[in-house]
């Protein structure tokens, strides 16, 4: 069985979890999830199982704290991957990740109340903001054995 020659694939998470009257909270998201994430991948397949799929990777902004006065930014990055599966036997691949090279937050650590300094001295803040990597490349080998 061959493939089409494109194929168009999407994955989507949404969140809303919230505080439900929480005294303190009220009904704030709760922080350290994007309220939405999602990759959309458009995939040429060519003749002998050769395949090239750009991608879109994006999520929106995250609340770093259940207070909901910082955020960080969402993101977009363009992902591309090359590669040849047949379908038994060994294939590989090649893709390459933030090809635009976006500086990015891809998670974060999680607050009560950004306002708030944290308890003890100065300069034992732990840092909330992690950064996303910048153009990475993967490679890799994959084996399908025979049905």
């Amino acid at each position: 069985m061959t493939a089409p020659p494109w194929t168009w694939s999407t994955t989507a998470t949404l969140n809303d979890f919230r505080f439900d009257g929480d005294a303190d909270y009220g009904d704030n998201r709760i922080a350290g999830l994007p309220k939405a994430f999602g990759i959309s991948e458009l995939r040429w397949n060519g003749a002998d199982h050769w395949y090239i799929a750009p991608a879109l990777q994006a999520a929106t902004r995250s609340w770093i704290d259940h207070a909901n006065t910082l955020d960080a930014p969402g993101y977009a990055l363009v992902n591309l991957r090359i590669g040849q599966r047949p379908q038994h036997g060994w294939g590989w691949f090649v893709e390459g990740r933030n090809l635009l090279d976006r500086k990015h937050i891809v998670t974060t650590g999680v607050l009560r109340d950004a306002r708030i300094p944290p308890p003890g001295p100065a300069g034992t803040q732990h840092a909330q903001f992690l950064p996303g990597d910048g153009i990475t490349v993967y490679a890799g080998l994959e084996y399908r054995p025979k049905p």
